[in-house]
């Protein structure tokens, strides 16, 4: 993916792709996999069975249920005062929709349509097409060959953002165009004093962007406080490194492996269905790719005790936002509003270090074996869990969570063989030396 640094334009859809029941049966956890987390939370990777499904008999949208009765997207538009309706309507087969917008430095614009909930099929050749024209010139967008969408960078010209939906299927359907405001109030973390010139070059905010359009966001060495009551202990990291500001796309993981494994098929929606030994397998391809060898970049899974603190990101309430675990909604995507399905990265609200979908979405895999937990009030320093084991730790709960799930001294556990529908990852980033 090209990066184009000024304007983010994130392609939402309204609803998912995927309507096959199998999602919601309990998971056949392969040979000893087990899942458990701390505090008794629950966990819930999902099954990834592919069971073949024709799906309904297309139909067209119903009439008069566009501006006028705008109930079918507000379960998915939630008024979070960060968001906000652009246009609305409906879109005839062969039609072009236009919208001119003033340009920004970043502006964060999400689409969909009613595919989903009218359970609308697309056959082979019919697609949904949303990109950026300016005086005859077309930019980078997104096709969906499914009624779904899909995210991309795009750059403003001359002043003006002009965008275009085109509806190359047979079906009439209803469409919303929204905006996700930027959230002011994102501070990037504070300058480590441990931080290389590379790594120091982005404290001001500004991602640093890889070879295939990767944001990573910068984050210092420090000391967080684990675990709660006569457990909790200091956890010393020395080493500043780079997290991925979102989590990996199935773009990114495709382009990479060449593979795409996700049960909810879309571009700009986090990869899942991935085992742990296969988010190691991306990071050891990712750092082999000729650009980020050049360049002395290496790639791997977070520890658990790395998720942990920039998940907390320099507060001590029970979750980053505060202590009000019905705020969560505005941050991730969770059980009871995510339709039960994975969404696009980065549509919430970032976290204090500017890192998106902490909470929700799909839950993240870590570098660790999973052990006992320290008992001690001692410090420790660069943790990196047990020598050996027989389950991998994962974190940050997913689309069939709780808010309970998501506290940051959570976590759950699984085979490194164990793939599920909740299960992705997001990467670290450290240079060579």
């Amino acid at each position: 993916m090209r990066h184009m640094p000024f304007v983010l334009l994130v392609i939402a859809v309204v609803g998912c792709g995927n309507s096959d029941t199998s999602r919601d049966e309990q998971a056949v956890k392969p040979g000893a996999d087990t899942t458990e987390s701390t505090n008794a939370a629950t966990v819930e990777p999902q099954p990834t069975s592919r069971a073949v499904d024709s799906g309904p008999e297309p139909v067209a949208a119903g009439s008069g249920d566009t501006e006028e009765d705008p109930r079918w997207y507000e379960r998915f538009v939630v008024n979070q005062g960060n968001q906000s309706v652009l246009r609305s309507g409906t879109i005839k087969a062969g039609e072009t929709i236009t919208i001119d917008l003033a340009a920004k430095d970043k502006r964060h614009i999400g689409f969909g349509t009613n595919v989903f909930q009218d359970g609308i099929s697309f056959k082979d050749g019919e697609t949904i097409t949303f990109h950026q024209t300016k005086e005859g010139v077309v930019g980078i967008g997104m096709t969906s060959n499914d009624g779904n969408g899909g995210g991309q960078d795009f750059t403003p010209v001359a002043g003006t953002l002009s965008f275009q939906l085109e509806n190359n299927s047979n079906h009439t359907l209803k469409f919303v165009i929204y905006e996700v405001e930027e959230d002011k109030t994102v501070v990037p973390p504070p300058t480590s004093g441990d931080a290389t010139q590379s790594q120091s070059s982005t404290q001001q905010g500004v991602p640093t962007v890889n070879s295939i359009g990767m944001h990573f966001v910068a984050v210092p060495a420090g000391t967080f406080t684990r675990g709660q009551g006569e457990t909790a202990h200091d956890v010393i990291l020395t080493r500043p490194f780079y997290l991925g500001r979102y989590e990996v796309t199935q773009e990114q993981y495709e382009q990479v492996t060449g593979q795409n494994p996700s049960f909810f098929r879309d571009a700009a929606h986090p990869v899942e269905t991935v085992n742990w030994k296969e988010a190691v397998e991306f990071c050891r391809k990712l750092s082999a790719i000729p650009q980020e060898k050049s360049a002395g970049r290496i790639y791997r899974l977070p520890t658990d005790a790395e998720w942990e603190y920039v998940s907390r990101a320099g507060t001590t309430t029970g979750f980053s936002f505060g202590d009000e675990p019905e705020q969560i909604g505005n941050y991730g995507w969770l059980s009871s509003f995510s339709q039960d399905c994975t969404h696009p990265v980065g549509q919430k609200k970032p976290n204090p270090w500017g890192l998106y979908d902490m909470y929700g979405n799909v839950w993240e895999w870590c570098q660790d074996w999973d052990g006992p937990r320290s008992r001690s009030s001692a410090a420790v320093t660069d943790p990196s869990g047990p020598a050996t084991g027989s389950l991998r730790v994962f974190r940050g709960g997913g689309w069939k969570s709780s808010p309970r799930n998501c506290r940051p001294e959570n976590h759950g556990k699984l085979a490194e063989a164990y793939r599920g529908n909740t299960l992705g990852f997001r990467v670290l980033l450290s240079f060579r030396e």
